[in-house]
Formats: C-alpha cells, sequence, structure tokens
C-alpha cells in the first residue's frame, strides 16, 4: 500500500477513457494450485454505452458448480470515475455502491431491510476496483511507466493506493493463435500481492492477467 489513506484520487495525466473499445470479450481461466493447473471457467466482459454518455461494463464470472456473480458498473466515459456498481450474487442477494461528492455508499439487500455500511469518504474521485482491466487499459502505456492510483475495494470497503508500472513488452499468443504485441504491467494491491496485466499496444484489449486468489493459489486469465 502506498501513501496514506487519507489521499483521495489525483488527476490522472493522459488517462483516456475512450481507448477502451465497446465489445464482448470472454477471458479463460486457469486455476494454478502448488504448481498445478485445472480449468477454473471462463469470465466476459461486456463494454458498451449507457445513458448520458456513460460506459457500462457488465463482468460475469462463471466457476463450475456456483452460481455466476455479475457486476454491472456504470462510469464516467472520459475518465472513467465510477457512478454507481450492482453486485448480483445470486437468490435475492444484491451489494449497490453509489458513488457521490461524500465518497462510496454500499447498501447490501438480501431480505428484510437493506444492511448499509459506513461510507468511505476517501473514495470521492478514486477508481473501483470492479473495472480496474478498464483503467489500466486507458493509461497512456509506455516502457517504464509508472504511476499510482486511488482506488476503493468493495470487499474491503476502503480506498488504498496502488502502484502500477509498465514492465517492458511481451508477445502473447491468445487461445485462437494470434500473436499479440503487449505492454507488461505489474500493480501492487492491498496486501502486497502484486498483480500481472498483459495489454495488447494497439487494440488495448485485456489479452492476460494473473493474480492471485490467496498466497498459495493463482487465477490465469486467457483470452
Amino acid at each position: 500500500m502506498l501513501g496514506p489513506r487519507q489521499l483521495n484520487a489525483q488527476n490522472t495525466p493522459g488517462l483516456n477513457g475512450r481507448l477502451v473499445r465497446f465489445a464482448t470479450d470472454t477471458m479463460h481461466i486457469t486455476r494454478i494450485e502448488r504448481g498445478r493447473e485445472r480449468p477454473g471457467g471462463r469470465a466476459i466482459s461486456a463494454v458498451r454505452g449507457g445513458a448520458a454518455g456513460a460506459l457500462v461494463l457488465l463482468y460475469t464470472y462463471e466457476v463450475p458448480g456456483n452460481a455466476p456473480r455479475v457486476t454491472l458498473t456504470r462510469l464516467n466515459r472520459e475518465s472513467l470515475r465510477p457512478i454507481e456498481e450492482i453486485h448480483d450474487y445470486g437468490s435475492g442477494d444484491t451489494l449497490i455502491v453509489r458513488y457521490s461528492q461524500e465518497g462510496a455508499v454500499a447498501t447490501r439487500h438480501h431480505g428484510g431491510a437493506p444492511l448499509s455500511y459506513a461510507p468511505d469518504t476517501a473514495a470521492h474521485g478514486a477508481f473501483t476496483s470492479a473495472a480496474l482491466d478498464l483503467v489500466f487499459r486507458a493509461l497512456p502505456l509506455r516502457d517504464r511507466y509508472e504511476t499510482d492510483l486511488s482506488v476503493y475495494f468493495m470487499p474491503l470497503n476502503r480506498t488504498e493506493r496502488i502502484l502500477v508500472r509498465v514492465h517492458g513488452s511481451q508477445t502473447l499468443k491468445t487461445r485462437s493463435g494470434t500473436e499479440v504485441g503487449c505492454w507488461r504491467l505489474e500493480a501492487q494491491f492491498p496486501g502486497r500481492a502484486v498483480e500481472q496485466f498483459w495489454i495488447a499496444k494497439k487494440s488495448r484489449d485485456l489479452i492476460r492477467v494473473l493474480g492471485h486468489v490467496s498466497p498459495d493459489t493463482l487465477e490465469r486469465y486467457d483470452r
């Protein structure tokens, strides 16, 4: 974690939300436990335009044997700052986060009276972890590029600063056999976990992600 928690988001020079194209992409997940790989489901991201010029991300996480988890996030088209996100866990269990000048306010609905979490005032002007890959794709990526971002993490109900760095270039082959030149990013998440993202140089599509599920378990997402 970087810097004092009370710092709100800074301007991010060069970030351009319009670099993120409208499309539906499927990433296949491989779970890696102690060096052994097995299929882990898939993640589907649908990016489209919304009302009043907003950008909408519909993210579906499908794991065999479990109900899909669906998150709908509305963002400012240019800056990718969040407006609202809705997490649907199935069976009427939903969590809604709304962003305003007061920060992020999360409310859970699962039968009975809604449960409201304490507002996180540090989230004012922050990005959301629910759409962080879009933010990475919209950065002015180049060799040795580095920035730190203020990000609201809904599972933690708090805002943290994360360091993002470009660690060179790499050519990857997609599942269809297409070779793609990528920027390789590393991002330091809360808990000191370092996650990796491969972003196509030309299209800005997300090609691969390698992230931690636990200290000894990884998930790799491949396009």
